[in-house]
């Protein structure tokens, strides 16, 4: 699925759910308002989103879970800036979340969310942290104890 210039608010679950390795790529998007998560990637999905924003989710901006599922954020208009009452990002069980926004940090781009950052079961969230490196760092990974956001 690709999406442009679209706002993807007030579902009653999560904006967008990706399973079953479905592959979405968006750009210049808002979700918001969402009852979950502003964007469910799991089962091995794929999603890039690129100038997006995610605010005022009742779960997590991004939720991303289970070995091979990917998000990548990429753009210098990317924001978790707000409100989301779970996390502004969140992988579990082997996701990864990629961030390819080395203009900014990561305290710029995530945060005022119940908890920026979050990672269990193996999840690991990366950035790239200068634009003379193709380089990801894992800036938040390894175990953790779960929590109640499955």
């Amino acid at each position: 699925m690709e999406m442009m210039g679209v706002s993807v608010k007030a579902c009653g679950s999560s904006g967008i759910r990706a399973r079953s390795g479905a592959f979405v790529k968006a750009t210049q998007c808002e979700f918001s308002e969402n009852g979950w998560h502003g964007l469910f990637v799991m089962g091995g999905s794929k999603g890039i989103f690129t100038d997006i924003t995610f605010h005022h989710n009742g779960g997590s901006g991004v939720f991303a879970r289970d070995e091979g599922t990917l998000v990548e954020l990429r753009g210098e208009q990317t924001e978790m800036r707000h409100h989301n009452n779970g996390c502004g990002l969140y992988a579990r069980s082997n996701a990864i979340i990629n961030i390819y926004i080395p203009s900014r940090s990561i305290t710029a781009l995530v945060h005022d969310n119940g908890s920026d950052l979050f990672t269990v079961l193996g999840g690991k969230i990366q950035s790239q942290l200068s634009s003379s490196s193709l380089e990801l760092t894992v800036i938040h990974g390894g175990e953790a104890p779960d929590d109640e956001y499955w």
